[in-house]
């Protein structure tokens, strides 16, 4: 499979799932597609290098406000990665329309979840700026034991 990226769009596309893609596509291999999609999950950035038009990963900023606000995200896609696994979102329909004993208990694990991105959040902005490099936001000992992180 060959994959291409595109400044454009900012996506990543492959000759087996879009058989038209943007004009300004460039082909990139699969291992710089993955190193790419690294990058961004530490919190860099993707962009065209304005000469060759190859995707490159630009260092984040680590100033402390923008780590602050980086952890903050990241509690938010933690706590909806748990409460997915808890009970994924058509489960929780199922669960309003036709409520149990199994239904009022995991509503109550995703409350604690909520409860512990919240408090989790709190701990972000109560934390000296030199320690939030240091700041595991998977591993907190605040979230519920019973969604484990992965």
């Amino acid at each position: 499979m060959t994959f291409f990226y595109s400044a454009m769009t900012g996506g990543f596309y492959s000759d087996a799932v879009h058989p038209t893609r943007p004009e300004d596509c460039v082909e990139i291999s699969d291992a710089e597609r993955l190193s790419l999609l690294d990058g961004q999950a530490n919190g860099g950035t993707i962009s065209a290098c304005t000469t060759t038009g190859m995707p490159e990963v630009v260092a984040p900023v680590n100033d402390p406000a923008t780590t602050r606000a980086r952890l903050l995200a990241s509690v938010k896609r933690e706590a909806s990665r748990r409460i997915l696994i808890i009970s994924p979102e058509w489960r929780q329909l199922n669960d309003l329309r036709s409520p149990s004993d199994a239904a009022t208990n995991r509503f109550a694990a995703i409350d604690a979840v909520r409860s512990a991105s919240n408090a989790v959040e709190l701990q972000i902005g109560e934390t000296a700026d030199e320690d939030l490099g240091d700041f595991d936001v998977g591993k907190n000992p605040l979230w519920p034991e019973s969604v484990a992180a992965s």
